[in-house]
């Protein structure tokens, strides 16, 4: 079973705009990123649903040097309101003024040639 198969729903979302994750049917917990199983009770009955995109953020560096995308950049453990963390960028912000706590909404961009990938912006929720 390739890992395409198993992220392939994530990566339809997101070009549609839209944060899927995937949720177990036995137990009701979210997780990211795909698997085979579920990581909260073992179940194999994992489904993917569209989620709210709203979260906060747990940890997070500011990457000052790199190669990949300019700089500086913000790159944040992003725990969202169903339970799930995914790592991911915040975007659109003084990157000194980030804080653990802060308040995010999904995004999409393409960052990368035309694959939209989810962002978070700091918000007011």
């Amino acid at each position: 079973m390739s890992s395409n198969y198993l992220s392939s729903p994530f990566w339809q979302g997101c070009q549609a705009q839209e944060l899927r994750l995937q949720h177990c049917t036995a137990c009701e917990a979210y997780q990211f990123y795909p698997r085979i199983f579920c990581t909260h009770c073992g179940g194999d009955e994992l489904t993917w649903q569209p989620v709210c995109g709203r979260g906060w953020v747990k940890s997070f560096t500011i990457v000052r040097q790199g190669t990949s995308y300019p700089t500086p950049y913000v790159l944040a453990l992003i725990s969202l309101d169903e339970g799930a963390t995914m790592m991911s960028h915040i975007v659109d912000c003084d990157v000194d003024s980030v804080s653990v706590g802060d308040k995010v909404a999904v995004q999409f961009r393409a960052l990368q040639g035309q694959q939209l990938l989810p962002v978070f912006a700091i918000s007011q929720q």
